[in-house]
């Protein structure tokens, strides 16, 4: 992961604007249902044939529109409700499509460098709340091209009030390379996000974002760190 996103564990979602977005989603999704209904030529027909009849009976007319907006809000509320379900967690499996190791360098050397990354993964998360880099700095070498990345990216969101409520649903190891002072691991992970304006609006979601991302990482004093991150998007 290259840039902080926020927390999913203490989700800071506000109640009220999550509110008025799922009701502008059932609203769009009304509208929307009602058009592609009277596009359909069996339906216009039967507008045509029975609009006199319902006209003609109040009552009538009050229970095709009251059950036809429960039948469309009930549609369109369970794909807006799906959007912002949790996402199933999975346990990390031990995939491995490849891993190379120097004489010095254990299974051991790589639980230790995984364990990195985990708890890398864990605080950009917890940082992404505030848009803040205070959990992160444990992980990533200070010195590092990295750290410079993340700090800059932190001051972004910060500027802009932009803060993210993210899952890592998944991720599977590709490919590892050791040796007795430096890592390179390459994992696949699978993120949904949600961006937010000053913690109030939502300004956009992805669910299922798969990325490739490689980790570099080198040995100070025992101490594994980040020294280096690259991402590629694989399906956005």
């Amino acid at each position: 992961m290259s840039d902080p996103t926020p927390s999913t564990d203490t989700r800071h979602e506000p109640a009220q604007p999550l509110r008025r977005y799922l009701a502008a989603v059932v609203v769009r999704g009304i509208v929307r249902g009602l058009r592609a209904l009277r596009s359909i030529p069996v339906v216009r027909g039967c507008l045509a044939w029975g609009g006199a009849r319902i006209a003609a009976s109040p009552r009538a007319a009050y229970a095709v529109i009251l059950t036809s907006g429960f039948l469309l809000t009930g549609w369109h509320l369970g794909t807006a409700v799906h959007l912002f379900a949790p996402a199933e967690r999975v346990n990390p499996p031990a995939m491995i499509a490849s891993a190379t190791a120097a004489p010095g360098a254990t299974s051991d050397t790589q639980a230790r460098v995984l364990a990195v990354i985990q708890d890398y993964n864990a605080a950009a998360i917890a940082d992404g709340a505030a848009a803040t880099t205070t959990a992160m700095a444990c992980c990533v070498d200070p010195a590092s091209p990295a750290w410079r990345d993340i700090q800059a990216g932190a001051a972004d969101a910060q500027a802009r009030g932009i803060t993210r409520t993210s899952t890592l649903v998944r991720w599977s190891l590709v490919h590892a390379q050791l040796t007795d002072d430096t890592a390179t691991i390459a994992l696949q992970e699978q993120w949904d996000s949600i961006a937010w304006m000053h913690g109030a609006t939502i300004i956009g979601s992805t669910r299922g974002a798969l990325s490739r991302v490689t980790y570099t990482l080198a040995r100070h004093d025992a101490q594994w760190q980040i020294v280096a991150i690259a991402s590629t998007t694989i399906v956005e």
